[in-house]
């Protein structure tokens, strides 16, 4: 059959003959072969012949169309789009498509393709398909750190927070923190990791998107307890902490990856040298998401890197110690060594000998502190916290040298700290002192038992132990001042940071050196006394010796002599510093009295001391010492009653009397023998029924240098032959000064008496009838009103000694002529009368339609406040009319004194015999309104018409309703005062005069009114709208109130209460010194209703406990802070200092501190003003002087020039 098969095959193709397309077409010839019967039983072979059209594929092509070519060997990763060519897709390559190319089968990213079909990975990646990250992908650690918190639960107070920080960046540094706390229930774990990956390179549309950055945040903690005692090992125990809101491979953290693990319950035991480490790591990393055309295909996940730190704490309970305190000390090893405590100039500080077993010491810091005393007088640091010289980081070889910024004691600290800041502590004190001296006093060196002056004493005995006593003599006055050399108390237990404890312990105290913790015996700061002597012209002073009991301040001597030796005592004073000084005397020696003899009495001594006199004269002489003195008393023969008694020196003379004038003794000088007084007759006085029996008694005590003394007498009879005795004198050079038509005005001399005047009868007719007046005892002049015009008067004067009378003296006067009114007069007056009905119904009428309201705001709309200008509206240039002023006539012709309480007298009783153009009738005078309530006296605003019916708002300043007759001549002393004694000047307050005439009131004062007001007040008002205008007009106050004050001084015045709440601003911010005057008592500023309590916090320290005695460097000290107060905006000065602790502050040296706005040239000057010394405190003309010079003039103003 396969014969014929094929047979039949190559017929039909061999019988084809046409294609088309990929298809061919044919006809072909089949044969078949088959078997027919042939009988019953027979078969033979048929060849039968079909034809049939048939078609078949070209060559190349193959499927049920012949569309789908062949490629052999067919394409492995693309399509065959014609016989044996194929077409691949992205991911393969070659002939057949047979290789894989870098695609989504084969990736290249990060990185590019290379020939022959390769893959170079970016700088950073690895791996076949670079899905490894190499090193320097590493995360960076940007921020690490771990806290140790001990947090009380229950009110979340923190006792305790440590941080260790392993902050710096690409390193492995670990931070180690060594720690002395232990109860920690908190543990905080933070840092910060970033991952910046390199700029990706793409390789092909497969990489459909990716991530990169940091995928993973843990933290783990480590702690290594110490091996026990008895074991040869250690252990430890970890806990591992994963971050919160932790990112994976698949979601990765771009940027900032922050992690923040706090654990509240940490409660490991923390053991002295325990090791705990906490660990934080975290990993780079990412994903690439491939896909294959527009499906995905799957996710790559990269290999991380990792980053590690560590933090390690360590713990170190136990603080250094120094080897005495083991007494392991090989030398002289000393905890704090000051080369010289006792010292004039700088000093070296050392240490050596400390050790910490641990940690070991890390830091040396050396502390200085002031001492002061206590209130047991001990020395102690002030304030333990805040030194005054710190110096940290030094070495355990640090030689240091220090020099005290000023005298005084001082302890030195040394503070040793280990690693774990465990700290110890050791002292040292110092004294230092550079500017002080042994110095004398005006207490003199003396001898027990002698007398006369310091320099040279006698003594009147030959045999007795000679005493010294130098009692206050020496005396290093900085020393006792400020207890320099007292004992210094144990330091006080200070606790820093509720956990380090600051103590000195007594072995590493103080002990050692010159200046230790106690006292330095010593009495007013000297601690050594010599003594010697000598005899005066034999040979020089004996060698010197200690006085063994210096701290009596006496010591006592064995000395022989005789009458008419000189004796040189020497005493030299040491203090601690060895500084002293010597103090010599000398003692002369007379036992022997001296000889007098009997007085005589010269009687009636014309001019001499006394109106009435008499003299007394007697001779007195003494060979050794001369005579010093001699006492006397006037007493009646039959009692010991003493009318009088006095005393006079010896008739000394510095030139060599003859010999029968005088003597010149051994030591005491050259005196005359005659020696005389006087006496007053009116000592003599008796009563009168006994002046002609009376015997006085002129008892005389003649005294020489050594005071050893003799006595004489004289009689005296026959007292009315005195002169003086039984004479009383009416008033001499009486005469009449002055009349009116109705008064009259007398002067006269009051002549001498020895008798008491009790009063002054001044007696004169009217109408037939004598009329008696009573004028003052001691007064010289007085003014007899109510009299008749043109009439004749006789006046008698008669003085008054208690029952006694003078002559009357007598003086004829005639009054001044009737004062009558003119026809012009009259014609005046009517005319003010028709004005005056005229203003009356005008008045009504406004009355009435309302518009007298309109009307007086017209009359007060000028005095609004004006806003601020830097340019003054007053000019300081015409200083020419300053002190002109107008003087009142008086007829007391007193001379002023400084304000003060006998002031109210002499300014309250002034009379004047004309009226003052400061006066001011009561109808000038509205009070507006009430501005104000003092404590005698109440302030209005005040309107006075002025003439043509312009008006003045001023300020008056009225008597309470309930005020007293001395309520009324202190406010007559402060308008006399004002009105003579002031004057006129830019910054003071201006006087504008006085209303005496209404009785209903009493008199009152009119001042300026200052519309911006008190000047603390304005200044208050400022602190929260401060600007450069605002301190440049603080500056000017300071100018003008020194200007002020300049005058006040030029003037002889006394502010005596100088201080912000009495200085007064005008509107364009002028100021005006106000509050003084004479007083009563004292008082504040005008309108206070203080207590007349001193105002400590402004008064000088000489003033702080009365200002009577105030004087114009009182005023100086109290302008410094008024300076404070200006440039503090109206604090009170001394904050946060009560009033009774002031005192003694300042007595110490405390001064304020610079206010915030105040320039150093005006600190300067407030300090110079705070002097301690009244002669070194700046004068107000020197203080105008220096703040001048600050500004530049412009014709109407002054600017501030720096």
């Amino acid at each position: 059959m396969e014969p014929r098969f094929v047979f039949t095959l190559l017929v039909a193709c061999f019988i084809t003959d046409t294609c088309q397309g990929n298809t061919c077409y044919f006809q072909k010839t089949l044969y078949k072969w088959g078997s027919t019967k042939v009988g019953w039983w027979g078969r033979k072979s048929v060849r039968r012949v079909y034809y049939s059209q048939g078609s078949r594929c070209c060559t190349g092509y193959t499927g049920p169309s012949c569309r789908t070519p062949i490629c052999n060997p067919p394409c492995i990763g693309g399509t065959c789009v014609s016989p044996n060519r194929c077409q691949c897709d992205n991911a393969h390559t070659g002939s057949t498509c047979q290789t894989v190319v870098c695609s989504h089968l084969k990736p290249c990213f990060p990185g590019v393709c290379t020939y022959p079909h390769n893959c170079r990975c970016q700088s950073g990646f690895t791996g076949t398909t670079c899905l490894t990250l190499q090193a320097s992908q590493t995360p960076h650690l940007l921020r690490t750190s771990t806290y140790l918190v001990n947090q009380e639960r229950t009110s979340g107070k923190v006792f305790a927070r440590f941080l260790s920080d392993s902050t710096a960046p690409n390193t492995s540094y670990t931070d180690t923190i060594w720690l002395m706390k232990h109860d920690f229930n908190i543990i905080n774990i933070y840092f910060e990791s970033m991952y910046n990956h390199p700029l990706l390179e793409e390789n092909g549309n497969y990489i459909e998107n990716s991530s990169f950055g940091i995928v993973d945040g843990r933290a783990r903690l480590t702690l290594t307890k110490i091996q026990h005692q008895g074991s040869s090992t250690s252990y430890s125990h970890q806990k591992n902490y994963t971050c919160p809101h932790n990112p994976n491979t698949a979601k990765p953290q771009e940027g900032v990856f922050k992690c923040n693990i706090t654990d509240t319950d940490f409660d490991w035991l923390l053991e002295n040298g325990d090791i705990m480490v906490a660990t934080v790591s975290t990993q780079s990393g990412g994903f690439r998401a491939l896909r294959f055309l527009d499906t995905h295909y799957r996710n790559d996940l990269y290999k991380t890197q990792t980053a590690t730190k560590h933090m390690q704490f360590m713990f170190d309970y136990h603080p250094p110690y120094h080897c005495l305190e083991t007494k392991t000390c090989s030398r002289q090893q000393q905890p704090l060594l000051i080369s010289n405590d006792i010292s004039k100039g700088p000093v070296t500080i050392s240490w050596d000998g400390w050790n910490d077993t641990l940690s070991g010491v890390h830091i040396y810091t050396v502390q200085v502190y002031p001492l002061k005393p206590d209130r047991t007088g001990d020395l102690t640091e002030v304030n333990p916290s805040s030194p005054i010289y710190y110096l940290t980081n030094l070495t355990i070889t640090s030689n240091l040298t220090y020099l005290p910024p000023s005298s005084g004691m001082y302890s030195v600290l040394l503070e040793v700290g280990d690693k774990a800041n465990n700290t110890k502590y050791s002292r040292r004190t110092l004294l230092f002192d550079n500017e002080s001296n042994v110095t004398m006093t005006a207490n003199p060196i003396t001898v027990e038992g002698a007398v006369g002056n310091t320099n040279s004493s006698w003594i009147d005995n030959l045999d007795e132990l000679v005493v010294v006593n130098w009692h206050g003599h020496f005396e290093n006055k900085i020393h006792e001042d400020f207890h320099l050399l007292n004992a210094v108390a144990t330091f006080k237990p200070q606790t820093i940071m509720h956990f380090r404890h600051k103590n000195v312990s007594s072995v590493l105290d103080d002990h050692e050196g010159k200046r230790t913790l106690k006292k330095i015996a010593n009495k007013n700061g000297i601690t050594k006394v010599q003594i010697t002597h000598n005899l005066k012209g034999h040979g020089g002073l004996r060698p010197w010796t200690n006085a063994a009991g210096f701290l009596t301040e006496k010591a006592t001597l064995n000395i022989s002599r005789l009458d008419g030796d000189t004796i040189q005592i020497s005493v030299k004073a040491f203090d601690v510093m060895g500084n002293s000084a010597t103090q010599s005397i000398f003692m002369n020696v007379d036992s022997t009295s001296p000889h007098v003899e009997k007085p005589t009495l010269n009687s009636n001594v014309k001019n001499g001391t006394f109106p009435f006199s008499s003299g007394v004269q007697f001779l007195a002489y003494d060979g050794q010492s001369g005579i010093t003195m001699f006492k006397w008393k006037i007493k009646p023969n039959d009692s010991d009653e003493i009318f009088h008694e006095g005393q006079s020196e010896g008739n000394i003379t510095g030139n060599r009397p003859s010999k029968q004038e005088g003597e010149c003794s051994s030591a005491g000088g050259c005196f005359y023998y005659l020696h005389q007084f006087e006496i007053n007759n009116c000592w003599l006085m008796v009563p009168k029924d006994k002046l002609e029996t009376q015997v006085i008694d002129i008892h005389i005590d003649v005294f020489n240098l050594a005071m050893l003394n003799s006595s004489v007498s004289l009689q005296i009879n026959h007292l009315p032959l005195f002169d003086g005795i039984e004479e009383y004198y009416g008033p001499t050079d009486l005469i009449v000064s002055g009349t009116t038509s109705s008064s009259v005005n007398f002067q006269w001399h009051l002549g001498p008496s020895c008798y008491v005047r009790t009063d002054i009868l001044l007696m004169y007719n009217v109408s037939g009838q004598t009329r008696e007046m009573h004028v003052q005892k001691d007064s010289e002049y007085y003014t007899l009103g109510n009299l008749d015009p043109e009439t004749a008067y006789t006046a008698h004067f008669v003085v008054e000694y208690g029952d006694e009378k003078s002559d009357p003296v007598h003086i004829t006067f005639t009054t001044g002529e009737r004062e009558g009114l003119s026809v012009g007069i009259i014609a005046a007056i009517s005319v003010v009368i028709v004005i005056l009905v005229s203003l009356l119904i005008a008045g009504i009428v406004l009355w009435r339609t309302g518009r007298l309201s309109r009307y007086k705001e017209s009359i007060y709309g000028h005095i609004q406040r004006r806003t601020i200008k830097h340019r003054r509206s007053n000019s300081y240039s015409d200083s020419k009319n300053v002190n002109q002023v107008k003087e009142r006539k008086s007829f007391a012709n007193l001379a002023y004194s400084d304000v003060g309480d006998d002031d109210v007298y002499l300014y309250g009783q002034m009379v004047f015999n004309e009226d003052q153009a400061w006066e001011v009738h009561h109808d000038q005078i509205s009070l507006v309104e009430k501005m104000n309530i003092g404590r005698f006296a109440d302030i209005f605003k005040a309107s006075q018409n002025s003439k043509k019916n312009n008006r003045k708002i001023l300020v008056a300043k009225v008597l309470k309703e309930s005020h007293t007759e001395i309520d009324e001549m202190v406010m007559t002393a402060k308008i006399n005062f004002f009105a003579t004694k002031i004057g006129s000047h830019p910054n003071v307050i201006k006087f504008a005069g006085a209303v005496l005439d209404n009785k209903p009131l009493g008199p009152f004062m009119l001042l300026e009114l200052c519309e911006a007001g008190v000047m603390r007040t304005w200044l208050q008002n400022q602190r929260t709208k401060i600007t450069d205008s605002v301190v440049d007009t603080l500056y000017r106050m300071t100018f003008d109130i020194a200007r002020g004050m300049d005058y006040l001084a030029s003037k002889k015045i006394i502010h005596r209460h100088l201080a912000a709440r009495n200085i007064l601003l005008t509107s364009s911010l002028e100021a005006k010194v106000a509050g003084f005057g004479p007083t009563k008592e004292t008082e504040q500023q005008d309108g206070d209703n203080g207590k007349g309590k001193v105002a400590i916090k402004w008064m000088a320290p000489e003033c702080m406990t009365s200002v009577k005695d105030a004087t114009m460097p009182s005023d100086v000290w109290s302008y410094g802070i008024v300076m404070w107060e200006i440039f503090s905006l109206g604090e009170t000065p001394y904050p946060g200092i009560r009033s009774m602790e002031v005192a003694t502050k300042v007595s110490n040296g405390y001064r304020m501190s610079r206010p915030e706005y105040c320039a150093d040239m005006h600190y300067d000057l407030m300090k110079k003003c705070w002097n301690r010394k009244l002669s070194s405190r700046p004068t107000f003309s020197a203080i105008v002087q220096e703040i001048s010079n600050t500004f530049s003039s412009s014709p109407d103003d002054y600017y501030y020039t720096t």
